[in-house]
């Protein structure tokens, strides 16, 4: 019996957004994801190498949704591709590959295949597994699938799956709203064996038609919407992911980033603030810890401070200079802007001790109006009395002291643990 492979590690969840730009025209053309409009949109990295040698090519895979169906558009850097299938149906997968894999519906095993080559040949297929896969003799009505030309670096190919399509397949309507499941592949098995994947693959050898491996598509009904991760009280990601809109309405448990900078200064510990930017959706105008944020679902908490930090500040940290401090709880029901918002986090601390220079920082406008040191101890002391100047969580900055006594020998570039 295969083993789930969202056992491995946390499910990979792709955002799939409405579609604001058309797809590029590939035919004939060299493609740049930086010069295309459509490639503005976040993608999903094609960088897991279960198998194959050195030869790693960097994939993106995008996908955006409309009324007609699904935008795809895969992409990859290669110096040299090989494509000596031309026919439909053919064995593309031995040729340079890029590979869409996807569930519509998650009550049914069946899962759609599309693979096309560098000279837009393309294999699509519908099954439950390899075995016992129905082939298509022609290409979908409306797909068109495009290849674009390829003079040595980035190659590209993409389509449309018509809505239709798969509502003809299914017998059954497609939910715009709902979550999918599936995967992005990049592959060759002739110039430059390799076997690429979005979503980890947990097999002993190349085997892409892996479902239980497939990662999480959601089809968000709004541009930018952001997900996050369900959790238990433990903070143990359920596989449920909900929107920030929804989670902050209903107060569903999710988890958030928090790190504090921190100096020391004739011997007492200084922290920086944050003072939130005035169109903020909670506590507008206060003062809070240095750098926070949501853990988008899928991330890891490193992954999430490390971002947040670079985006809120400016400050570009590595792994190494963020030493994790601990978790606490935020609980609370409030109303701002005329709304009732209810939050309900299970937040991870970092401490960044590295020297910082306010004047060199980069302020994120529309999250942080500006920063100042203040001593800890006498914002401590403050805390209780002084809400109408800080909203740091008490309990936040309560492991960051607890951290700091723990730790007072700590010296400038040792890792203490980091999750």
């Amino acid at each position: 019996m295969r083993r789930p492979c969202t056992m491995i590690g946390l499910m990979k969840n792709y955002i799939v957004n409405p579609a604001v730009y058309p797809l590029p025209a590939l035919a004939g053309r060299v493609f740049d994801p930086n010069a295309e409009p459509f490639c503005r949109i976040p993608f999903a990295p094609i960088d897991h190498y279960a198998w194959g040698g050195e030869y790693r090519p960097e994939a993106r895979a995008w996908v955006a949704w409309d009324d007609f169906g699904l935008r795809v558009l895969l992409c990859a850097d290669e110096p040299a591709v090989s494509a000596t299938v031309t026919a439909f149906g053919g064995e593309v997968w031995t040729d340079s590959c890029l590979e869409f894999f996807f569930q519509p519906f998650g009550d049914d095993p069946r899962y759609v295949n599309i693979e096309v080559n560098p000279v837009g040949a393309a294999l699509i297929a519908v099954g439950p597994d390899r075995a016992h896969r129905v082939a298509m003799i022609a290409c979908p009505e409306d797909m068109n699938i495009q290849a674009s030309k390829h003079v040595g670096g980035w190659w590209a190919v993409a389509y449309t799956v018509p809505f239709a399509w798969l509502e003809g397949l299914f017998g059954r309507p497609v939910d715009r709203y709902a979550a999918m499941r599936g995967n992005f592949y990049s592959c060759d098995e002739t110039i430059h064996p390799h076997f690429g994947s979005w979503s980890p693959i947990d097999a002993p050898k190349p085997d892409f038609h892996r479902p239980e491996c497939f990662g999480r598509l959601v089809l968000s009904p709004r541009a930018g919407m952001e997900y996050f991760d369900v959790c238990d009280e433990d903070g143990n990601p359920t596989g449920e992911i909900v929107s920030r809109v929804a989670a902050h309405r209903e107060g569903i448990r999710h988890r958030t980033a928090h790190v504090w900078v921190v100096r020391k200064v004739e011997g007492r510990w200084q922290v920086l603030l944050q003072k939130r930017s005035e169109n903020k959706d909670s506590f507008p105008g206060k003062y809070d810890t240095s750098s926070a944020g949501h853990i988008p679902a899928g991330d890891a908490p490193l992954e999430s401070a490390l971002r947040e930090l670079a985006e809120e500040l400016g400050i570009h940290a590595t792994p190494e200079q963020l030493r994790y401090a601990g978790t606490f709880d935020i609980r609370y029901e409030k109303e701002f802007h005329g709304r009732l918002f209810r939050d309900n986090e299970l937040s991870h601390v970092f401490v960044y001790m590295e020297p910082v220079d306010i004047g060199d920082l980069t302020l994120q406008k529309e999250e942080v109006s500006r920063v100042d040191w203040f001593d800890l101890e006498d914002t401590w002391a403050a805390l209780p009395t002084r809400r109408d100047v800080f909203c740091v969580p008490t309990p936040g900055m309560a492991v960051l002291r607890g951290f700091l006594r723990e730790n007072s020998d700590l010296s400038l570039g040792r890792q203490i643990r980091i999750i």
